[in-house]
């Protein structure tokens, strides 16, 4: 291992206060230091070397791994690795029923985006794709890799009340309508399917990005549109942040709304992006 890089003492340390998902918090740094490693070892995109752990160790560590959302990713590694550096074949078994259960939930949900999406464009309203699905097919070769449990959309202030008829139009309820009293103190409103509510997600649709705790943004919304990047999936189309506004929003979405519970697929999709 790079000795430039920091050691896991140094990443304990800084996330004293910035502190990993899990339960409890920070759960990840009381498994075996070797364990520890061998995952940085896929973050940083070095040959890891195989850890002394037991199997109740290694069923430990994918559970702290699946609340950080990259079990799918790390299932996609571990698959390209020589056999003796592989995790024991019941775990890899594990690893693979999250990579098949993100790669069928995602397909589900891709479906309820492009129905939204094209109501959105028949209206002729346009929106920007955030975070899980936009990041799935933007940043992973394989977008199962990238699991995700709700949906986010930015839409222009002058746009949004058209955007939120029109997810009314499609069967949604809206949780709370705070648009007209609290656009200039809060960023979004969040929609609830209810044909559909144990097969859909929530979809949270975004007028802003980050009006909470005296945020200032320096960059108009216009700006995020005009700059925008289309994503041609296999399923769908859409338009979604650039890579350089991406990495900016995942830094700034975990720096001021995850501090208490950051998720390590923040790092890899930093990592991913920044290239």
């Amino acid at each position: 291992m790079n000795s430039s890089r920091p050691l896991p003492n140094d990443i304990k340390e800084i996330h004293k206060d910035f502190t990993l998902c899990g339960k409890p918090r920070n759960s990840l740094f009381a498994i075996p230091d070797d364990l520890f490693s061998y995952v940085l070892c896929f973050l940083r995109d070095e040959p890891p070397s195989f850890p002394k752990a037991s199997v109740e160790q290694w069923m430990g560590l994918i559970d702290i791994l699946n609340h950080n959302r990259i079990v799918p990713f790390l299932f996609s590694r571990v698959g390209v690795l020589p056999e003796p550096l592989r995790p024991p074949k019941c775990i890899v078994d594990i690893m693979r029923v999250h990579f098949l259960a993100s790669r069928v939930r995602n397909m589900v949900m891709d479906l309820q985006l492009s129905r939204i999406l094209s109501a959105f464009k028949q209206e002729q309203v346009r929106a920007l794709v955030m975070k899980g699905p936009a990041i799935a097919w933007s940043a992973y070769p394989d977008p199962a890799m990238r699991p995700y449990d709700d949906l986010d959309l930015l839409v222009l202030p002058e746009q949004f009340l058209k955007a939120r008829g029109i997810m009314e139009s499609l069967g949604y309820r809206c949780e709370a309508r705070i648009f007209e009293t609290l656009k200039n103190v809060q960023f979004e409103e969040q929609f609830v399917c209810q044909d559909r509510p144990a097969k859909s997600l929530l979809v949270e649709m975004h007028w802003d990005l980050h009006r909470f705790y005296g945020a200032k943004r320096n960059m108009e919304l216009e700006d995020l549109f005009h700059h925008a990047t289309t994503v041609n999936a296999s399923t769908l189309r859409f338009d979604t942040f650039n890579p350089v506004d991406a990495i900016l929003h995942i830094v700034s979405h975990t720096g001021l709304s995850h501090t208490k519970d950051i998720r390590l697929v923040a790092t890899v999709e930093i990592l991913i992006k920044s290239g």
